[in-house]
């Protein structure tokens, strides 16, 4: 790790809007969700509400002052009962970042904002990943994640 500067996590602030921008859009063209009447323009509308929505929760990993990777999970409440969860909707980095363990640092400060808030259900979906299928489904039950179809569920058990 002495190598430069080192990696940071932290919430996106409104400094940080355009860098989210710029690699959000490129996290949806990568996964192939950009089709021929896609709107850049309602796109940034909609990534803007996103990070400013207060029942969202998006961090960003930083290398210096510059925008490497973020994960955007969305807070909700069934209107049955009280019990808040939390899904994760979107984790991406660069390229150049792209390692298990900068998408872990991610996962945890997600999951520590979750144990601190009493939050004990976390939800995902393995296209919200992108790593190899096997390393996906290795990391998603290593972080005690398990499949209940398409989404995947973590439960805290304290």
């Amino acid at each position: 790790m002495g190598q430069g500067i080192m990696n940071t996590i932290r919430l996106i602030k409104a400094k940080d809007v355009q860098q989210v921008l710029d690699l959000a859009y490129k996290a949806v063209f990568e996964r192939g969700w950009v089709g021929t009447d896609f709107d850049k323009q309602h796109f940034n509308i909609q990534v803007k509400n996103v990070i400013s929505h207060q029942f969202n929760r998006v961090v960003g990993m930083f290398k210096g002052e510059t925008l490497v990777g973020f994960a955007v999970a969305q807070l909700e409440q069934n209107i049955w009962n009280t019990e808040i969860k939390c899904h994760i909707d979107l984790v991406h980095l660069d390229v150049n970042h792209r390692q298990r363990e900068y998408y872990q640092l991610l996962l945890d400060s997600l999951i520590s904002y979750c144990k601190a808030n009493n939050i004990k259900h976390i939800r995902t979906s393995r296209n919200s990943w992108l790593l190899e299928e096997l390393d996906r489904l290795d990391f998603l039950h290593n972080n005690r994640f398990v499949e209940t179809d398409s989404n995947w569920d973590w439960h805290n058990e304290n």
